[in-house]
């Protein structure tokens, strides 16, 4: 049973949650999207009741775990009033509060609803850190009045928020002087060592400092990359339908590399899928279910300096190498694979960086594997910019043959850095990801239609909540060495099916 409360509503509290409510309603410009509690009270209830609003029967009772942090938390829980109970859905939204109450991680994160396995690199509070206080409200604003118009609609998924946070923070981060050296430096040459920052005037605190945030904020990945290409994978293109049942299913398939989701419903999305070669033909079954697929057989990218004062780089971070012209291949160096190898080979995915160091009680004699991983090239030294800094992504699908793929990729980094690939398929055409200026996104659709006719299929703005993909490490068999695909694909065409069901 709850302890006796204390002065229910009448009190110093109420007054306070008033006025936070009041500030923050003159700020957002709109009004609550919850009924005003009538009472503010401390009582014994948990504090796990502030993982989202405690706002109850109309009575905001506050935990007297936190009778500490009071003024924290009524500015936390005058924010949750702001989020609409149909938000309630994808419970990290509730983070937002938080960070609003600028609440210190230790008071609070163990509340939270953990994110999907996917998105295992959200960390609200990391990405908002890297903001002074008047772009972070700025965030949090726009942020929130997406939220709300989306969980209204019943559209609101856990990776649209993410992709909407991830786009806000990156408009109104300021680059520092040694992160714009440091991007600079890697624009020029991706194979930089440590050591070269240091030789042009960077110490070694400022060149850790600005990787972690740039990493962070999803702009820089290395210098420890994995080429995919060497595992005995093949990249899949697969095309369909913009609803949610599909992008979640397609989320959920753990051969799922990203998706690229365009703004407009009506238009398909492309999803990157990682498999075995002998899961190859077996994918191709997903045609009965409105799944388009395609093989990936080329890629080229091109850095368009022009578009970002130098700043430019690749996107789809892993799918390629640095800076050239190649062509995707697989080898059978997978089959040599244990399960300790992928392990180190997560740990590169997930930290952009390996060492020994940091395997130490993770395998058995981690330099031997580190080392060999490393001379089969499986983990290569190279630093990628994943998203340039200051432009929107892009997605652009062109009917057209491979003699035009070197064409095409020149054209869009007239305004843009772009990485296109010929798919071979039941229709073979280019695919595009362009990173443009927001001034310059509707002067590209233009020319790119005036050019291309009819053969441009796709040209979208698109939401990019950029996942963490690993590879499945459950779902290697030790004794076969190899990716057992089989069960996972079925219950993806499972999901599938019952998805275009309700279509």
């Amino acid at each position: 049973m709850p302890g006796r409360a204390r002065d229910p509503g009448k009190g110093v509290e109420r007054q306070q949650f008033l006025e936070e409510v009041e500030n923050l309603s003159r700020f957002l410009s709109v009004p609550p999207a919850r009924e005003i509690p009538e009472e503010v009270s401390i009582s014994e209830v948990p504090k796990v009741v502030h993982a989202r609003s405690s706002s109850i029967d109309g009575k905001l009772i506050i935990s007297r775990e936190f009778e500490g942090h009071i003024h924290l938390i009524l500015k936390k829980e005058a924010f949750s009033l702001f989020i609409p109970e149909e938000a309630d859905s994808v419970p990290q939204v509730y983070d937002m509060s938080w960070i609003y109450a600028e609440a210190p991680k230790d008071l609070w994160y163990d509340l939270r609803a953990t994110p999907p396995r996917l998105f295992s690199n959200y960390d609200p509070v990391n990405l908002f850190s890297q903001l002074g206080e008047g772009h972070r409200k700025q965030v949090l604003k726009s942020l929130l009045l997406f939220v709300r118009a989306s969980a209204l609609r019943g559209q609101l998924t856990f990776s649209t928020y993410f992709a909407l946070l991830l786009r806000f923070l990156r408009r109104e981060y300021r680059l520092r002087g040694s992160e714009r050296r440091i991007v600079e430096m890697i624009s020029r040459n991706p194979y930089l060592d440590t050591r070269d920052f240091k030789m042009a005037g960077l110490s070694s605190a400022s060149v850790s400092r600005a990787l972690r945030n740039l990493r962070t904020l999803g702009f820089v990945f290395g210098p420890d990359n994995v080429d995919l290409s060497k595992l005995g994978l093949i990249t899949v293109i697969a095309d369909y339908p913009n609803s949610r049942g599909y992008v979640e299913a397609f989320w959920e398939f753990p051969f799922t590399y990203t998706q690229l989701i365009p703004i407009s419903s009506s238009a398909r999305v492309h999803s990157y899928i990682l498999i075995p070669r002998d899961a190859v033909t077996a994918i191709k079954g997903l045609s009965k279910l409105d799944v388009r697929v395609g093989v990936a057989r080329v890629a080229h990218q091109k850095l368009g300096h022009e578009a970002d004062g130098n700043l430019a780089g690749m996107a789809l971070k892993n799918l390629t190498t640095a800076i050239k012209e190649y062509e995707l291949h697989s080898t059978n160096l997978g089959r040599a694979l244990s399960r300790e190898d992928i392990r180190i080979l997560n740990i590169a995915l997930r930290e952009g960086r390996v060492t020994e160091g940091m395997l130490r009680g993770e395998v058995r004699s981690p330099k031997p594997r580190l080392m060999n991983l490393r001379r089969a090239g499986i983990i290569r030294r190279c630093f990628l910019i994943e998203a340039p800094i200051g432009c929107d992504p892009m997605i652009f699908r062109v009917r057209c043959s491979l003699g035009e793929m070197k064409r095409l990729t020149e054209t869009l980094a007239s305004m843009s850095s772009v990485l296109t690939h010929y798919i071979e398929g039941d229709e073979n055409y280019c695919l595009s990801v362009a990173f443009v200026k927001p001034q310059l996104k509707g002067e590209l659709s233009i020319g790119m239609k005036a050019i291309y006719g009819d053969d441009l299929v796709l040209a979208e703005e698109l939401i990019y909540p950029r996942p963490l993909w690993t590879l499945p490490e459950d779902l290697w068999d030790e004794g076969a060495r190899r990716f057992r695909w089989e069960g996972a694909l079925e219950s993806l065409m499972d999901s599938l099916s019952r998805v275009s069901r309700s279509l």
